[in-house]
């Protein structure tokens, strides 16, 4: 239904809490080997049998995303338009600072 460059960046800010909810971050400049060494565990951690079966006798919800995807849905929350960035600020009650 989104028609604008403004409104669909408008629909990819609300979705991101379902598209990346808890993610882990790194500060800018880390090393590259690092970051994807971070990956490969992060990635290896949520693929354990051991912590799939405490998820599951806790019955909370699992639902790992990449460190790429992450990334994906972040560059591109980042690209969007001014005037949606903007909007969204406005909307979300964080006014124009």
């Amino acid at each position: 239904m989104a028609t604008t460059a403004e409104a669909k960046a408008l629909i990819g800010f609300i979705e991101v809490p379902l598209a990346i909810a808890y993610p882990y971050a790194l500060p800018p400049n880390v090393p590259g080997e690092r970051s994807a060494g971070l990956r490969q565990a992060f990635a290896a951690a949520m693929a354990d049998p051991g912590y799939k079966q405490e998820i599951d006798k806790q019955k909370l919800s699992y639902s790992p995303k990449s460190g790429e995807a992450v990334e994906r849905t972040v560059v591109k929350l980042a690209q969007a338009p001014a005037a949606a960035i903007e909007r969204y600020r406005e909307v979300v009650g964080l006014g124009g600072e």
